[in-house]
């Protein structure tokens, strides 16, 4: 069994252009998934969406799906990808920067731009695996979101932000998580991004990056939880000691996240929200916060 490990040559976003390891897993294998992400916000409009993609040589859950919110008004669109494709029936991505939906009731065409530096999250030991195999390999960054959305008969003119990211390895997330939290925000100067993971043996791991020119290590991240379990406030110390915190000033929308297969008694329930932050210096900023949980009552 052979994996694809070519790097990204002569891209802005760095291993968030990795092509899909279309050979990368065979029948009888543990699944390999091959995820891009991305996710924009316009608070001015307001308006957000999600596009997740997720095929696999070998496993089941190969899907697309486009979650649009715009001046209240949803639309959702899921559609099943072939093994090594991100591109769906209306779903259409382009890793170095471009996603489209064209469907009923529902329209999208975005452009992002790095804003900052990538976050390589490779390296990091923290990173669950699936037993003994290699850790899978993960992006994440920060962009400029220029485009527009259509729900229904609204229809808008974006000039955002957003937030994407990049994983392909051997996974199964109801086997390598008990709950996570992780996202990204920007800000005026830099970004953040972070994950932390809580696993079986109830040890937890924690990075991320302070992304700018360059991508600062973070050591530890901590949330506080509102009383329905949504952000109240985000706090990052990076590897040189400088605190960050981040005070939720309103969640503007959310999105329930289809992560794995359906049909199983034990799922990963996964959310992503929306939600504006404040600096302790009176900063204004916008970022994506997902919350993660295994539900094992059946």
């Amino acid at each position: 069994m052979e994996t694809d490990t070519r790097e990204v040559e002569g891209s802005a976003w760095s291993g968030l252009a990795e092509p899909i390891h279309v050979d990368a897993a065979s029948r009888g294998d543990p699944p390999w998934r091959d995820n891009a992400f991305f996710s924009v916000w316009d608070p001015t409009i307001p308006a957000v969406c999600v596009v997740h993609c997720s095929t696999s040589p070998n496993a089941e859950g190969r899907r697309a799906r486009a979650s649009l919110w715009v001046a209240g008004r949803t639309a959702e669109v899921v559609e099943p990808l072939e093994p090594g494709a991100f591109s769906s029936a209306s779903i259409s991505v382009d890793l170095n920067g471009r996603i489209a939906l064209d469907s009923d009731g529902a329209r999208l065409h975005l452009d992002f731009e790095p804003r900052h530096a990538v976050g390589d999250f490779s390296d990091w030991a923290g990173i669950p695996s699936l037993g003994s195999l290699p850790r899978v390999r993960h992006f994440e960054g920060c962009a400029t979101v220029r485009g527009h959305m259509t729900v229904g008969d609204i229809d808008v003119e974006v000039e955002g932000h957003g937030f994407r990211d990049r994983t392909w390895g051997f996974r199964e997330d109801r086997e390598m998580f008990l709950e996570h939290f992780a996202g990204g925000v920007c800000l005026s100067d830099f970004s953040v991004v972070f994950v932390k993971f809580l696993r079986d043996s109830g040890r937890t791991a924690t990075t991320g990056f302070v992304l700018s020119d360059d991508a600062r290590p973070v050591r530890e991240v901590g949330l506080t939880r509102t009383a329905s379990g949504l952000t109240a406030e985000l706090r990052l110390t990076t590897e040189d000691g400088d605190e960050i915190v981040l005070a939720a000033e309103r969640s503007l929308a959310g999105f329930w996240v289809p992560v794995g297969r359906d049909g199983v008694e034990v799922a990963y329930a996964t959310y992503d929200e929306f939600v504006g932050l404040r600096t302790q210096g009176g900063e204004q900023g916008f970022g994506m916060i997902e919350h993660g949980v295994l539900r094992r009552l059946h």
